[in-house]
């Protein structure tokens, strides 16, 4: 009969008193009858098998320390987790949100997934990069939008503790200046408008500015230039009757990156100045003093006055006789003076022929 030696760990096989060779197993007395060859076999298989697991179980139990000493999880509590959103910009209908996250150790674990919001809206998942920063463009739930309360959550596991950054934005509010030139309009004058949109320092450029005037006749639309200005010119209708004043709007109606704006300039107007009459200039001699001398009559010891002289308006006409005249006489003069030296000439000659014509006869 065999039995279990829990000493040895081995069955003895023995033999049975009338059933011949049995094979008691485990604590309960189960009989297999053996006969003796092969109760010797089956111990021999038993003791080589013992000899096989006992090696490879010793390698499994150094294997499961290991593993237990190295894993992460077997440090007491996750390291801390940092995480921040460092910028955010907002663009046409879009948000581009930037951040990082480090871990106490001052390690930068990556393959972290991080969940956006925007205002408590969920805008997406990121998954942040070896140097644990992360980047995200979020597409706006509400374009009309232009203040953001931006959170980064990270729900935390066995290495890292759960950590959430937040940031808060407010997009610029466009300034807009306004300005006419002259201030003091009359009816039927072109005013020349000028303006700029800025946020901040930084130019707002290609925005449509919409300039409408308070008297409704003028309805245009403008561009802003690279340095965020904008200029027109605008006519102000004739009217005999027309209020005393008069005001200019412009108006921007925002985009999707800047809020809409708004800002009016006044202006005045005052009637037009009536023409000054045209006097034309006049060709006459400057006029003389009216007042005469007194003259004395020594002879008489009184005194009297002469009378007055009344001045010569000398016209152009007048002017151009009178040098016609003297002219004419000066030619006169001259015409007298030739044929009187003439005639003297023809008496000298008569008088010398007939000398000579007596001096020849005599001889």
């Amino acid at each position: 009969m065999s039995r279990w030696n829990s000493s040895t760990n081995r069955i003895k096989a023995t033999a049975g008193p009338a059933m011949g060779p049995m094979l008691l197993i485990g604590p309960k007395e189960t009989s297999v009858a053996l006969t003796p060859p092969a109760a010797k076999r089956f111990n021999q298989q038993i003791g080589t098998h013992r000899r096989l697991w006992a090696p490879l179980t010793l390698v499994l139990a150094l294997c499961c320390a290991w593993m237990v000493a190295w894993s992460p999880a077997a440090s007491a509590d996750p390291l801390a987790l940092a995480l921040t959103v460092d910028d955010a910009s907002r663009s046409a209908g879009e948000l581009q949100i930037d951040g990082h996250v480090r871990a106490s150790d001052q390690s930068t674990p990556g393959g972290l997934i991080i969940e956006l919001s925007v205002n408590g809206d969920s805008v997406g998942l990121v998954t942040t990069g070896a140097d644990g920063s992360y980047s995200y463009t979020a597409v706006l739930p509400h374009p009309n939008v232009y203040e953001f309360n931006i959170i980064a959550d990270w729900a935390g596991d066995t290495r890292y503790s759960a950590a959430q950054g937040s940031l808060q934005l407010t997009v610029c509010q466009p300034a807009m200046t306004l300005a006419l030139d002259p201030a003091e309009a009359n009816p039927g004058m072109v005013v020349a408008v000028a303006g700029s949109l800025l946020c901040g320092q930084t130019p707002i450029t290609a925005a449509i500015v919409d300039l409408v005037s308070s008297y409704g006749d003028v309805d245009s639309f403008v561009s802003t230039g690279d340095d965020g200005s904008f200029s027109a010119s605008l006519a102000i209708p004739e009217a005999e009757t027309f209020p005393a004043g008069y005001s200019i709007q412009a108006n921007f109606a925002g985009d999707a990156v800047y809020p809409a704006t708004a800002q009016e300039a006044a202006g005045s107007l005052v009637a037009a100045p009536e023409p000054e009459p045209t006097v034309a200039p006049s060709t006459s001699a400057p006029a003389q003093p009216t007042s005469q001398p007194e003259v004395v009559d020594n002879q008489q010891g009184s005194q009297s006055t002469a009378s007055p002289v009344v001045p010569v308006d000398w016209s152009p006409l007048a002017l151009l006789c009178l040098a016609v005249a003297l002219l004419a006489a000066i030619t006169m003069v001259i015409l007298l003076a030739v044929a009187h030296h003439s005639k003297r000439l023809g008496s000298g000659e008569r008088r010398g022929f007939g000398t000579d014509f007596g001096q020849h006869g005599a001889s």
